[in-house]
C-alpha cells in the first residue's frame, strides 16, 4: 500500500511541476504586454447563468504610440459607458489584450510550487516509513 501512495505522490509531484511552469510561463507573457488606459465605449450582458453571476461584453476603445483600436472584451464587471478602465495589449500586435490578472498568474505558479514541494516531502517521508517495513 505505501508504495503506491509514494507513487501517487510522486505523479502529483509532476502535475505540481506542470502547473508551475503554466503559471511561469503565463506571468512572463502577461509581463511582456503593455498596460493602457482604455475608455469603455459599450457594455452589454451578454450571458446570465443560475448563479445570479452575469458575463458582460466591453467594448473599449485604447491607444498605443502609433494607433488606436477599439474591440470587444468579455469581463465579469459591470462597467458604465465613459469609464476608464486599465487593459495590457501585446507590443507585437496591439489587437491582443492580456485576459485575466496578474495575480492569477502568481497564484498558479506558487500554488503549483506548494504542490509539488508537499507531495516531494510526503513521497520522501513515505519512502524512508516503506524502509522500515522490509
Amino acid at each position: 500500500m505505501r508504495r503506491s501512495e509514494v507513487g501517487l505522490a510522486r505523479f502529483f509531484a509532476v502535475i505540481g511541476m506542470f502547473v508551475f511552469v503554466i503559471g511561469l510561463i503565463y506571468s512572463a507573457k502577461y509581463n511582456r504586454y503593455v498596460q493602457t488606459s482604455a475608455k469603455v465605449v459599450k457594455c452589454e450582458k451578454s450571458r446570465s447563468s443560475s448563479d445570479d453571476h452575469n458575463d458582460w461584453t466591453v467594448t473599449v476603445r485604447y491607444s498605443t504610440a502609433e494607433k488606436s483600436y477599439q474591440r470587444p472584451i468579455t469581463s465579469d464587471n459591470e462597467y458604465k459607458e465613459g469609464a476608464t478602465i486599465s487593459v495590457r495589449y501585446n507590443p507585437d500586435n496591439p489587437l491582443e489584450l492580456a485576459g485575466g490578472k496578474k495575480n492569477g498568474a502568481h497564484t498558479t505558479v506558487f500554488f503549483g510550487l506548494a504542490v509539488t514541494i508537499a507531495c516531494l516531502i510526503y513521497s520522501i517521508y513515505m519512502g524512508s516509513k516503506e524502509e522500515d517495513y522490509y
